[in-house]
């Protein structure tokens, strides 16, 4: 309960007493939990084989037991979403550039109204996660169902929920989890409701595709496109994909909800960065246009973000894993945590300073002086976003 509370002050107290070893321990109900505190030992995580340690295990059993909250993934399912992301979300921005930016303008235009000079009072965090909700499912579902009140305000409840219902299920030893889960989950709640809401549009697009297959000439760039394109014919089931589409919206939005207000509270306590950011911005899209290309040369935001990530992040803990070798998992000086055991890396290791500005120190550039995304195969694939 206490590291749950304070757990940066309790990094930052474990860093004083344990820097030295770079490495601790702690008793949780779930089991031990070992905390990394010196950069020596990431690569080890990095390079780690995921039959030695696993992030899907981290992720499903303690992190914010998602296995309870946003349902476990059957064996044959369990990297799809992760694939389309990492293959469309990199490349698909330049056709739907013109219609993220679209959608941008009009939700800003909601959120802070310009009718006059005089200021405007906002809830960052509510308003910020109602934006990204709208212009990331402008990519994810398209239009109406983008601006579908309802159906952004489930989008939001998910985003907010899960990490809620994890948080209390993970009070309980874990023993105990499978008898409370099912009582505390609120995925039958959000499986009923996303079914009720856009369930006749997904069995419209079902029907549609098995129709006409990846010939279909109409279809809609959409997220709802690629899982048909993607999936097995088993997979195509209206209640899956729409739990899917949820599952993707969570990764995608709660570290961004709440690391860009991060960012725009961090801009205002620095105004000087306003000018030479937007003026570069200006000069970039009068030239490239709202494409991929034109995104990629806004240096100076660019490194502005990064440098927010580096010194504030989104979590003082990164890099989950578990470990699933039963005999253990050896770092490179021969210390061995044993099988069971849950591994996280103190994100504030890696706060160093950048010497130079060029592509390898991108935002979506993985790397071992900024933890943010992760690092090796398993970083973030929602970063392209």
């Amino acid at each position: 309960m206490a590291f749950l509370i304070q757990g940066r002050s309790v990094l930052e107290e474990a860093s004083r007493r344990f820097g030295a070893e770079g490495i601790f321990k702690m008793q949780f109900f779930s089991g031990w939990n070992v905390f990394v505190l010196s950069p020596k030992y990431v690569a080890d995580l990095r390079g780690s084989r995921d039959k030695d340690l696993s992030l899907y295990h981290a992720q499903m059993t303690y992190i914010l037991a998602l296995d309870q909250t946003v349902g476990a993934v059957d064996s044959d399912e369990d990297d799809l979403h992760n694939k389309i992301l990492q293959r469309m979300l990199a490349s698909n921005y330049s056709e739907n550039g013109v219609d993220l930016h679209d959608e941008s303008v009009q939700a800003l235009a909601e959120i802070f109204p310009m009718e006059d000079d005089e200021w405007h009072s906002v809830t960052c965090y509510d308003n910020i996660l109602y934006l990204i909700s709208r212009v990331t499912n402008r990519f994810y579902v398209g239009e109406p169902l983008c601006r579908d009140p309802k159906y952004i305000a489930l989008v939001m409840d998910f985003v907010q929920g899960v990490p809620k219902a994890g948080m209390l299920i993970n009070l309980f030893p874990y023993f105990l989890r499978p008898f409370i889960g099912p009582y505390l989950s609120p995925l039958p709640r959000y499986e009923h409701q996303a079914t009720a809401l856009f369930g006749d549009i997904l069995r419209h697009r079902i029907a549609m595709f098995e129709e006409y297959g990846k010939e279909w000439e109409a279809k809609p760039r959409d997220m709802i496109t690629w899982f048909l394109e993607e999936s097995e014919p088993h997979q195509r089931d209206p209640t899956k994909i729409a739990i899917r589409l949820l599952r993707v919206n969570f990764a995608g939005l709660m570290s961004t909800s709440f690391f860009l207000p991060q960012i725009l509270f961090k801009l205002a306590l620095s105004p000087e960065y306003i000018g030479p950011v937007r003026d570069q911005i200006d000069s970039t899209i009068r030239k490239y246009g709202w494409t991929k290309e034109g995104i990629s040369k806004m240096y100076k935001l660019d490194s502005f973000i990064r440098e927010v990530s580096r010194l504030k992040g989104f979590s003082a803990l990164v890099l989950h894993r578990k470990v699933m070798n039963p005999s253990g998992f050896s770092f490179h000086d021969g210390l061995t945590v044993p099988y069971g055991t849950h591994i996280s890396v103190a994100s504030s290791i890696a706060n160093e300073e950048l010497d130079e500005m060029n592509i390898k120190h991108q935002l979506t550039s993985p790397a071992m002086n900024n933890l943010f995304y992760g690092v090796g195969k398993h970083a973030c694939p929602g970063r392209f976003l």
